[in-house]
């Protein structure tokens, strides 16, 4: 993966070959769960073929591109946002920050959390992107 120089105006934090530079650590890391997460072929597309994201300037660019679904693009969102969070522990970042500021406790008063962390965790490891503890597993082709 490429980085932009810092200073390069950018209208993506991907733009399918290089991320944007002038963002913080754990952005820099979400972006890289994402190309872990995405086909080979999605890995050249603005912003992943996922459509704008909340800090992407040319929206009509990316969603000119995006190639998944919106429920299709939210699992997706789900699986990067925890895969993500497991790679800030894994390098011993504060990934507490990003578990909370991504809304994994939202409704932690009910099983729904539970259930969703549980399930998203379960298809992280089915698709061997974790192993069964929790930790990240290394980027593969």
């Amino acid at each position: 993966m490429g980085v932009h120089e810092d200073g390069a105006e950018i209208a993506f934090n991907w733009d399918g070959t290089h991320l944007r530079a002038d963002t913080e650590a754990f952005v820099l890391i979400h972006e890289v769960a994402h190309y872990q997460l995405a086909t080979p072929e999605r890995r050249r597309l603005i912003d992943f073929g996922l459509g704008p994201g909340p800090d992407t300037r040319d929206r009509a660019a990316a969603a000119a591109v995006a190639v998944l679904s919106a429920v299709e693009g939210d699992r997706e969102e789900a699986m990067t946002s925890l895969l993500g969070i497991l790679w800030e522990a894994a390098l011993g970042h504060p990934a507490l920050a990003s578990f909370l500021d991504q809304n994994w406790l939202e409704g932690a008063e009910t099983s729904r959390a539970a259930r969703h962390f549980e399930a998203v965790l379960r298809d992280l490891v089915a698709n061997g992107f974790v192993d069964r503890a929790g930790r990240p597993i290394g980027m593969r082709d």
